[in-house]
């Protein structure tokens, strides 16, 4: 019996770095197959697995789509096949080389950020408390340059839930600035007769701004709970709902003073919007994506048309990065990327035990190089790369 015995990969593009292509995989009798990154050494130990690939009579096929990007480091890929008593078949047609004008290479690091979002701090059910403990031992390990949150840094806006945040930067990050925008649970309690504590939410941005005053970071004055921030030059844009019976609208002024401050970095590399809601139609699940949004959506989509080189981060959405979302998406001079989330990722579906077989902690961690800015997909709890969520733009 000749075996049918082969393994390719098919690039959708010549450009050096993008992962984007086709994986066509036969092996007779194998029914499961393992895509990894990997370099002369073998498999790249610091990132989870491309892919696990059923094969039906031996055969599948994956795409990877959305601009993704090929590891720092990887020169090969590696197909590892298992059998029905998951044993694997060695075999050395199952490993490809990644051509040398194919793969990435970074420019020099200037700085770095982690960038997340949904700690949920208090959040009992599926809101994992070890997740959000791993978010904060890794990035505080880390030592970055600063920390982005896009929102819900409580889970029902008590008082000892935002006393919960101070004290995990204070001890995960004594010395690195943390910058954070409200979301809809610091505004929402989401428990029956019971209000937000208004006064604890805007104590606790008065205190971030203070703190990281301390720390070298030059802010704005607060108004109603958005402001400017500047960390080693660098322009951040937090923008919040106006007042507390407005969970996700930013309404004309906070519009108008969002476009004045973009016109006036306007000559900068790139500057940076931090948001909870996403802006509709970029970046999460696609059934999603026109739900989990902001609401005067079209509003801030006209004042982003007016300005190019805009990372606008936000959160809310709980998607997994270990998937094929679109989670950076560049369009019209300005990258929206979807923050991940430290507690747990959500699905498309109302069935609340489904988001237990959905434990995930996830988020950034950003290069900024001097030709372009890195996205490195991070699952916090293992402390590796997730590896269909790595990106590099541009800018």
């Amino acid at each position: 019996m000749k075996l049918d015995i082969y393994f390719r990969y098919e690039y959708d593009s010549e450009e050096a770095g993008i992962a984007d292509g086709k994986f066509s995989v036969s092996v007779t009798r194998g029914i499961l197959a393992g895509l990894f990154w990997a370099n002369d050494d073998g498999i790249l130990e610091d990132f989870l697995p491309i892919k696990h690939l059923p094969l039906i009579d031996g055969k599948g096929e994956y795409t990877i789509t959305g601009n993704k990007m090929i590891p720092q480091g990887a020169t090969k890929v590696i197909c590892r096949v298992q059998d029905d008593a998951m044993l694997y078949i060695n075999l050395p047609e199952l490993t490809i080389d990644i051509p040398v004008y194919k793969r990435f290479v970074p420019s020099e690091v200037i700085a770095t950020a982690f960038v997340t979002s949904d700690i949920h701090g208090g959040g009992a059910y599926f809101h994992n408390t070890d997740n959000r403990n791993s978010m904060w031992r890794l990035v505080g390990k880390a030592k970055p340059d600063c920390v982005l949150i896009a929102g819900d840094i409580t889970n029902a806006g008590r008082a000892s839930e935002y006393e919960e945040g101070k004290n995990s930067i204070e001890e995960y990050l004594p010395d690195v600035p943390v910058i954070l925008s409200t979301g809809n649970h610091d505004y929402n309690t989401y428990v029956k007769d019971l209000a937000p504590d208004v006064a604890a939410m805007h104590d606790f941005f008065e205190w971030q701004l203070e703190r990281n005053a301390r720390l070298g970071v030059k802010n704005s004055a607060l108004y109603n709970n958005y402001f400017e921030a500047r960390v080693n030059g660098v322009q951040i844009i937090v923008l919040n709902p106006n007042h507390t019976e407005n969970k996700f609208f930013l309404e004309p002024e906070q519009l108008s003073w969002l476009d004045e401050r973009l016109k006036e970095s306007d000559a900068e590399r790139f500057r940076v919007i931090l948001t909870h809601f996403p802006q509709r139609g970029f970046v999460g699940h696609p059934e999603q994506r026109d739900v989990n949004m902001q609401r005067d959506n079209d509003e801030i989509q006209k004042v982003l048309d007016r300005h190019k080189n805009v990372l606008h981060i936000s959160g809310h959405t709980h998607y997994n990065f270990d998937s094929d979302d679109v989670n950076v998406n560049l369009s019209g001079g300005v990258c929206y990327v979807d923050a991940g989330c430290a507690v747990w990722t959500g699905v498309c579906c109302e069935e609340r035990r489904e988001y237990y077989i959905q434990s995930r902690s996830m988020g950034y961690r950003v290069e900024i190089c001097k030709d372009m800015i890195v996205f490195r997909g991070i699952d916090f709890p293992s402390g590796k790369y997730i590896a269909r969520c790595q990106h590099f733009i541009k800018m």
